[in-house]
């Protein structure tokens, strides 16, 4: 028959002491006068006793270190990942807690294994995909977290998400009130990892636009075209086939870059010829860049940041899942027809 392995609150009966004592005596955290303590180291040798170090760290979980989990195939942290962090950091840094990039293998079997071992208090998950795994991690190991974009789980842990219903209804807005009557809207082909969470949000995009354009008496056409530079030729030819199209829309930032760079190279002067707007990304063409309709990215980590110190808390963040609002930032691309 197999021997009952003693526990703490064994040990502080033999001992005379509370429980907690115990745990102060092994991790060191108050002053213990040297009688009781010896009393207590000599309980956990009479008893066989060996503390859970991994339990004593999920009972300190709390807002020491946060980490700020990427997806292992985002090697590399580009300027709109580091304006998240940013937001994060201005949250967490006076609060005396460290943000650490942890680099795990993108498998299941390694992030449980990295949750399990402690290395951080809290998390906040990034490059988010709909019933990710992560999140299902999280909630069994009780890890405080939050989300930076929807997972889909409507009683699934806090998330923060951009407004990309907003987004493009505010793009649409923008471009039908100077004048334009024919706009192109440029989506993506989505393929591979991630690809339910991007089709939701090229869904949220069309979606706002497409009611947006309605309601103002616009005519909006629609396409989806690969992530690349030379994906643009693609554009060009929908503008080549209907020549009343005087504006585009996308979140398609290689595309976009290559249709600047086309546009260019072809006597095509943006925005006299065409009118340009990218949707939740800058896109930069030869020293310039498009008008921008985005939700700040600072803000979604600053928010995210608050949501994730009010679950170390014990509080419920309200609203539960919370979308931050569509802004504009003009950067000259867009004609007044």
């Amino acid at each position: 028959m197999a021997r009952i392995q003693p526990t703490r609150r064994d040990v502080a009966a033999l001992a005379g002491v509370s429980p907690s004592t115990v745990t102060y005596v092994l991790n060191g955290a108050r002053p213990i006068s040297e009688a009781t303590r010896l009393r207590v180291l000599g309980a956990i040798d009479e008893l066989g006793y060996t503390p859970d170090y991994r339990a004593q760290a999920l009972a300190r979980r709390g807002l020491h270190s946060v980490g700020v989990a990427f997806q292992y195939r985002n090697s590399v942290l580009d300027a709109f990942d580091l304006e998240y962090v940013h937001g994060m950091r201005q949250v967490f840094e006076p609060l005396g807690a460290s943000v650490v990039f942890p680099i795990i293998d993108d498998d299941e079997q390694a992030f449980r294994a990295f949750v399990q071992s402690c290395a951080v208090s809290s998390f906040i998950l990034m490059d988010v995909g709909l019933n990710d795994s992560r999140e299902a991690i999280l909630r069994k190991e009780n890890v405080p977290a939050v989300a930076l974009g929807a997972t889909g789980v409507e009683d699934g842990i806090p998330t923060v998400d951009a407004d990309f219903i907003g987004q493009a209804r505010l793009a649409i807005e923008h471009v039908a009130n100077n004048g334009h009557k024919k706009i192109l809207t440029v989506l993506r082909t989505v393929d591979g990892p991630g690809k339910a969470s991007r089709e939701r949000i090229d869904g949220c995009l069309w979606h706002g636009a497409s009611k947006a354009a309605e309601s103002l008496g616009v005519e909006l056409q629609r396409i989806a075209i690969p992530e690349q530079v030379s994906s643009a030729l693609g554009i060009l030819e929908r503008l080549k086939k209907d020549r009343g199209i005087t504006a585009v829309i996308s979140n398609n930032a290689p595309a976009l870059e290559g249709l600047g760079i086309l546009c260019e190279s072809l006597g095509m002067r943006i925005p006299r010829d065409l009118s340009v707007v990218s949707l939740g990304v800058k896109v930069g063409y030869l020293e310039r860049a498009f008008t921008e309709v985005y939700s700040p990215r600072d803000l979604l980590g600053r928010q995210a940041g608050k949501y994730l110190v009010e679950v170390v808390g014990g509080k419920q963040p309200t609203p539960r899942h919370q979308l931050i609002a569509a802004e504009i930032k003009e950067r000259g691309t867009v004609a007044q027809m």
